[in-house]
């Protein structure tokens, strides 16, 4: 799932800027199962908690860039933090220790994307 913000910001980039990286990261994002079960399943929680998802840039957390982040929440295997600009998912078994309590400011450079301790549901959500 890609949000409405996301797919403008990367268009935007891509044509006013003549920078294509935030349009081959969405891709390379897209295509990836085990990334888009993620977003699936933070979405779904935005959504739950009335939050306007499709007027954010929502992305998983990139494998290799370390960011700065304020923890927002942790739900089983899988974490929701923001950035000033973005709200980024990553895996819980990448966040450091002790894990940063909500509202807690850290930084975050996540291994790549793949499955961890058991089989990841790819099945797409039908929106």
């Amino acid at each position: 799932m890609v949000t409405r913000d996301r797919m403008i910001q990367a268009s935007i980039a891509g044509n006013e800027q003549r920078d294509s990286a935030m349009m081959r990261r969405m891709f390379k994002e897209i295509s990836d199962k085990v990334r888009v079960a993620a977003l699936d399943k933070a979405i779904d929680a935005l959504s739950e908690g009335g939050f306007p998802w499709n007027d954010s840039y929502v992305a998983t957390a990139e494998p290799g860039h370390r960011v700065e982040l304020t923890m927002a929440g942790i739900a089983g295997e899988q974490f929701m933090a923001r950035t000033t600009t973005a709200v980024l998912i990553g895996r819980t078994s990448d966040l450091p220790e002790p894990r940063p309590a909500r509202g807690e400011t850290f930084t975050f450079e996540p291994t790549p994307w793949g499955a961890r301790n058991g089989v990841v549901d790819t099945q797409p959500k039908q929106r």
